[in-house]
């Protein structure tokens, strides 16, 4: 299918890139549980692997060994200065075992442009439901294990968590919710717009189950019903920059490369340190010829991508401005992936 998403390339792309390098590494953590990935880089305090063609990064604290090396992490190297991601992992560890005190204490170290801001959000919404009256502390437990084992992407333990939650009460919203993205990270997007469809049933304007409606509808090939879903999102909250996002790309699928642009601009207003919007607003630039636009575009987003370490995304831009300059460069090589 034309025009598919722009990360699917960059994902496509880079597992072609990083195939024929790959490490393969064993993990085992304190927990118990073990995960097998490539190795894509190793510090003093974290490893970061690719698994399932998805980069994680786990920090030596709740690893016990790696390749049956036994780790040992100082307890001053337990806490990141970089996205939080070692605050988002030890406090979704807390939650589970009922320690909301703690777990809201490593949450509160997380900043707002965190890749991780929105799952550690959606969590923190489950406590407050919870001290509020609104749900049970049962019902919070059993959230953040579903947390605790999406992170180690074991998924099925993870949906078994969610509906436990969902067996106490069903109109739970952030157990709806967290049970769709699973569900949608293991591409069974018809169960995960169930969740979707739920969570907005029982809340009307929330705008962020509306932006991953469109996300899954535009997976199964629905661009008309992700198109209005998107601009559900938009309408429900106009600050919504992946929404704007998402609208974009699909003003680009239906040639409307005005609207488009517009819709980048705007999503770039509200937060611009998403590197997906200048990749997105790069394309359509290149679709349109101005290609002087294009490359200034990917380089934002080549200097985004280098400051959060994204391996994917500083090898995939450097590809696309690579390709760009080719003399044989044609845009319908960029923006379509079959």
């Amino acid at each position: 299918m034309n025009n598919k998403k722009l990360i699917a390339l960059i994902v496509i792309s880079l597992n072609l890139i990083f195939s024929n390098s790959a490490y393969p590494i064993t993990i085992l953590f304190k927990s118990g549980e073990q995960i097998e990935g490539e190795l894509v880089e190793r510090t003093d305090s974290y490893v970061e692997i690719m698994h399932r063609g998805i980069p994680h990064r786990f920090y030596l604290f709740l690893i016990e060994a790696i390749d049956g090396e036994k780790i040992s992490s100082p307890e001053e190297e337990l806490v990141s200065k970089d996205d939080g991601f070692a605050n988002f992992q030890k406090g979704a560890f807390y939650a589970s075992e009922g320690n909301f005190i703690e777990a809201e204490k490593e949450f509160s170290k997380i900043p707002n442009v965190s890749s991780y801001a929105t799952v550690y959000k959606t969590g923190l919404r489950s406590i407050d439901d919870f001290k509020n009256g609104a749900i049970t502390e049962e019902e919070v437990k059993y959230i953040f294990k579903g947390i605790s084992k999406y992170i180690m992407r074991e998924d099925l333990e993870a949906i078994s968590f969610y509906k436990k939650t969902l067996e106490i009460n069903p109109d739970n919203v952030v157990a709806n919710f967290l049970l769709g993205d699973v569900y949608a990270g293991m591409r069974k997007y018809e169960d995960a717009k169930g969740c979707y469809k739920r969570v907005v049933e029982l809340e009307p304007y929330n705008s962020e189950a509306y932006y991953y409606l469109g996300v899954v509808a535009s997976e199964l090939g629905e661009e008309h019903d992700a198109k209005k879903y998107f601009e559900k999102a938009v309408e429900a909250n106009p600050n919504n920059a992946l929404a704007l996002n998402g609208l974009a790309i699909q003003h680009a699928t239906f040639n409307e490369y005005q609207q488009a642009i517009s819709c980048y601009q705007k999503a770039i207003e509200i937060n611009s340190n998403i590197a997906e919007s200048y990749l997105g607003l790069g394309v359509v630039h290149s679709k349109l010829g101005n290609y002087d636009e294009a490359r200034e575009n990917y380089e934002k987003a080549k200097k985004i991508f280098e400051k959060e370490k994204n391996i994917l995304g500083i090898v995939g831009t450097e590809e696309m401005i690579k390709e760009l300059s080719s003399p044989d460069y044609n845009s319908s090589t960029i923006i379509t992936v079959k």
